[in-house]
């Protein structure tokens, strides 16, 4: 059998993203992920963040940039940014 080096994960939906970043560091080969018109290293892109910055995007990714949660207006100012920014500095 050979040994796989990469998978390519082909999705349009950001939950798939989000959890594929969250288990980033545990992958022993390079997840590459297909959005159709984009592609993605996942694993390279988790090396550019903390590991608390990454543990703190699905829940982030629930209350403000789920696919439909248009309800919430005005979270997207930067609001939902200084909010995470904060939290980090109290757990700091």
């Amino acid at each position: 059998m050979p040994h796989i080096k990469m998978v390519r994960v082909r999705a349009n939906n950001t939950h798939i993203f989000f959890i594929l970043l969250y288990y980033a560091k545990t992958f022993t080969v390079d997840v590459i992920f297909d959005m159709g018109d984009k592609l993605i290293n996942i694993n390279q892109l988790a090396e550019e963040f903390s590991q608390e910055h990454i543990s703190a995007l699905p829940a982030l990714h629930a209350f403000t940039g789920a696919d439909c949660t248009s309800a919430f207006k005005g979270k997207g100012d930067g609001a939902t940014h200084q909010a995470s920014e904060s939290a980090f500095k109290v757990h700091a």
